[in-house]
Formats: C-alpha cells, sequence, structure tokens
C-alpha cells in the first residue's frame, strides 16, 4: 500500500508543520521531541518522510549498557520508542541486537525492576497503548498481566467518570489517553471488579462502561471555541488528544454530534492553532509555534488522514510490515594449497550491494565491530545468529559479499596457485610476485 495518499485532506498543514520541525529542532533520535515527530510522520499518509530506526536502535544499545537502561522511573521511554520503531517496521521485541526485548522490559516485565505506577497513572496507560499496537502476547509468568493492567488503571478512575494525574476531578489530556490505551477492548464482555481507590467504592464494570463514562466527560468539557482545557487552559494539545480518543473508536471528531459546541468540532480548534511558520502553538495567544504542540497536532491530523482513508488508527501498527533483514551466511573457508604464502592477498570478488539501511555516523563503530564479532539479528521477529565475516563501511551503506560469489572464486585461485607452482618447477629458477596496485 503506498504511503502517498493524493489530494488528502490536511496534506498541507502536515508538510508545514513537518518542515518546521526539522528547520526548528535538531534530529535526536532516543529524545522525546523527536521521536514523537518520527510517529507522526510514520503514521501520516501524505509524508513519504521516514525516520533512522538504525539511529534509534543504536541509542538503545547504548542506554542498556547502563545500569538505569533508559530510565531509572519513566516506564514511558520504553514505551515511546517501542511506538516509533514498530512504526518504522522494526520489532521493538528484538531490538537493536535481537537481545533486547523493550516490550517485556517496558511492560509486562516492568514491574521485575521498577513498578510500572512509579510514573503514576501514565505508566499504566501507556504500557496498555504499546500492547495493544502491535497485539502483543503476554505470558503467564510475566509480573503484570493485561488484565492487572487493565484493572489498576480501572481502580483510578474518578466518582466524575474521568482520570487525572493529580485530584479528585477528570482531566481532559488524561481522559483521552486512557480512552486510546481501552479502545482495542470495547466492544469485550468481560466484567472488571476493583475498588476505586478515589473513595472505595467496590465497581464491576465492562470497559465500555468506563470508556462511554470517560467520552461523556469530555463531550462536557468541550468548550464554545470546539476545544478543550487543562488545569484550567485551553490548549491544542487537549483538543488533539480528543480528536486521537474519538478516532481510537472509530468516530469522526468533525461529524459526532456529541462533540459539536459554538458551531465548532475539535478539528476546528486544532486548525486554530496553526500559525504562519507552519507550525501549531500551544495556547492561543502565542504567535510562534511549540514543539509539543505541533507534535501532538501533527498526530491527529495524521489520525485523520487515516480515518478518511480506511486506515487503522494511528496506535494500531499491526499495518506496518516489519522490515526484513538480509539472512547472513558466513562464506565458505578457502583452503590454501601447500606453499602458498599466507601473507599474500586473497582474490574475493567485489562485494555486492544490499539492502540493509545506510549507516550515519554514529553508527560506524557499530559497523567495525559487525566486521569481527558474531552477532544475532531479529528477522521477523525470530532471532537468528549469524558471524559477519566479510562487511565494509561504505559510507552509503553496508556491502557484503555473498556466499556463492566467493564459492565461485575459490576454484580460480587454486588453479592459479598450481600453475604458478609448477611453472616455477619447470623452469628451476625464482619468480618475482607484483602485486597489483
Amino acid at each position: 500500500m503506498p504511503r502517498f495518499v493524493c489530494g488528502a485532506a490536511y496534506e498541507q498543514e502536515l508538510s508545514d508543520a513537518a518542515a518546521w520541525h526539522r528547520q526548528h529542532e535538531q534530529d535526536k533520535p532516543g529524545a522525546s521531541e523527536t521521536d514523537w515527530f518520527t510517529f507522526a510522520v510514520e503514521r501520516a499518509p501524505s509524508l513519504q518522510e521516514q525516520g533512522n530506526p538504525a539511529a534509534l536502535e543504536a541509542y538503545v544499545a547504548q542506554k542498556y549498557q547502563t545500569a538505569q537502561k533508559l530510565s531509572p522511573a519513566k516506564a514511558t521511554e520504553w514505551h515511546r520508542i517501542s511506538l516509533t520503531l514498530r512504526a518504522m517496521g522494526v520489532d521493538p521485541t528484538g531490538c537493536a541486537d535481537g537481545t533486547i526485548d523493550l516490550i517485556a522490559d517496558g511492560t509486562y516485565n516492568r514491574g521485575n525492576t521498577v513498578a510500572l505506577d512509579r510514573q503514576g497513572l501514565t505508566g499504566w496507560i501507556w504500557a496498555l497503548i504499546t500492547l495493544h499496537s502491535g497485539a502483543y502476547a503476554v505470558p503467564a509468568n510475566a509480573h503484570d498481566t493485561e488484565a492487572d493492567m487493565i484493572r489498576q488503571l480501572l481502580s483510578r478512575q474518578l466518582p466524575d467518570g474521568g482520570f487525572a494525574l493529580a485530584g479528585t476531578s477528570g482531566d481532559v489530556d488524561v481522559t483521552a489517553s486512557v480512552v486510546a490505551a481501552l479502545a482495542p477492548l470495547y466492544e469485550a464482555d468481560r466484567v472488571y471488579t476493583y475498588t476505586r481507590r478515589s473513595d472505595g467504592a467496590a465497581c464491576a464494570v465492562t470497559i465500555r462502561q468506563v470508556v462511554d463514562a470517560c467520552m461523556e466527560l469530555l463531550s462536557e468539557r468541550q468548550l464554545e471555541s470546539g476545544g478543550f482545557a487543562s488545569y484550567g487552559t485551553e490548549n491544542a494539545e487537549s483538543a488533539a488528544q480528543v480528536i486521537l480518543a474519538l478516532l481510537s473508536l472509530g468516530r469522526d471528531p468533525r461529524l459526532d454530534a456529541a462533540f459539536q459546541a459554538g458551531g465548532h468540532s475539535p478539528v476546528d480548534a486544532l486548525l486554530a492553532y496553526r500559525r504562519q511558520d507552519g507550525g501549531f502553538a500551544h495556547i492561543a495567544s502565542q504567535t510562534g509555534s511549540n514543539v509539543i504542540a505541533t507534535n501532538q497536532c501533527m498526530l491527529a491530523l495524521a489520525g485523520l488522514q487515516r480515518l478518511d482513508a480506511g486506515m487503522r488508527s494511528v496506535y494500531e501498527l499491526t499495518d506496518v510490515p516489519l522490515r526484513q533483514e538480509p539472512e547472513h551466511t558466513a562464506p565458505p573457508t578457502v583452503t590454501e594449497p601447500i606453499g602458498t604464502d599466507a601473507s599474500e592477498p586473497e582474490e574475493t570478488m567485489p562485494p555486492e550491494e544490499t539492502d540493509i539501511p545506510a549507516q550515519t555516523s554514529d553508527d560506524a563503530e557499530e559497523t567495525t565491530a559487525v566486521q569481527t564479532t558474531a552477532r544475532t539479528e531479529s528477522v521477523g521477529g525470530t532471532v537468528t545468529p549469524y558471524t559477519q565475516t566479510q562487511v565494509v563501511n561504505t559510507g552509503t551503506g553496508i556491502r557484503t559479499a555473498p556466499a556463492e560469489a566467493t564459492e565461485q572464486s575459490q576454484p580460480a585461485v587454486t588453479c592459479s596457485w598450481w600453475v604458478l607452482g609448477l611453472v616455477c618447477m619447470a623452469l628451476g629458477g625464482c619468480m618475482l610476485w607484483e602485486k597489483k596496485e
């Protein structure tokens, strides 16, 4: 399926916002601003730019050399990077050298090191969004099962039907994020029983009931502008999060009757934050654009494009094919005939281009290591060991000599040495070996 949708709505808005981000923000894989921008770009059908998964994997591998790995307390570091990698076609269960499982480490087994709720409610929300994004299976021996996470999340619902990081009143942004986390289970009939933390009430509810209560609160909180406020301030990000919540349920925020106020929809409100520089402002009084607001507005517009195209919502990543890395086979060993000088250069066929993504200067050190070490690669979710022995960094990509080329060169090498030996014996003299420049 092509990434570009000719004439797609919001094509210009997304293109301008992407240009603004590139102009004002330095690309730093692993940084929140860069990762969310990359995620939005990857999920926008009209944008043909692609991120650099190799650089992000290199960042993960480097951070995993430290005791705290991605973060001492923030599980959302695992969640954001997992979503971004999967959007680029990389399996986060076999990241970097194939031994790093970001899904396990950041969601269902996070509690083996640091509790998911060490970060508060946010940890449970994004753990579920991440798990559902790739329909990842949770093993029976997991520290936290999916049901555990759901129950922990539901127990934090407030009496008004919403959710918040603090206080007794539901917050628009947090409540909308909870809807996105629970949306894949909206049709499920399972009843969850738990004690509500805020008031000790015993609850027995379905996901549908919880989500419906959230949507009712969000509808009630809509302002006459069509937008929303978080902690008393109307802003672009709140409008974006409500749009994403509606889209996660398959509802069109431009047409949904429950989300029209003063003749305006949430999308009308969001577009009002667009600035002449191409980005989006955080609040109406700002004349310039804000990176966080721009990233979130881009993701909301990408979601609208996907709805119009009949595609999955932005957090449903199973539509993204996993990148297939080429199989690596160690070339056959060439046995040199007796009497040859091992110091002489061995003749080999010219290396053939492969489809391995080009390495940046940040990857040069890793590429050098590949030349001499055995590694593992994740191909289609399977960890496959291999030994990479004929790899060179060309500056534009990695080149490998295929096994069949090496096999073809072996008879020629062997024959040339035997002929040379026979000539020397026949002449009974000495031969001068000239090396080619």
